[in-house]
């Protein structure tokens, strides 16, 4: 008896892609005051970041925070309303 073919990759993941500034500010919502000022300077950072500062400030974001506190962060964007798309006119 043949057997279903596994799926590709781990069952359950899902790829998705989100705003490094975006999540900076979600953190410094919910992270102690304390740490704003070190968010406020990696916010600067991910203004328009080189693939190099990408990994850096992931690195620093990740030195500041628990990686529960950014998994936190993560969800309360996943679980945020979506922004609302933009008008498109009709051309005259």
């Amino acid at each position: 008896m043949a057997s279903a073919p596994e799926p590709a990759g781990p069952q359950g993941t899902t790829t998705v892609t989100l705003s490094l500034p975006r999540l900076i500010q979600t953190l410094k919502t919910q992270l102690p005051a304390d740490r704003a000022a070190q968010l406020d300077a990696l916010l600067e950072l991910a203004a328009d970041p080189s693939p190099e500062q990408q990994s850096q400030i992931k690195a620093q974001m990740c030195a500041i925070a628990s990686m529960d506190e950014i998994r936190a962060a993560v969800n309360a964007l996943m679980a945020a309303p979506a922004a609302p798309a933009p008008a498109v006119r009709a051309r005259p």
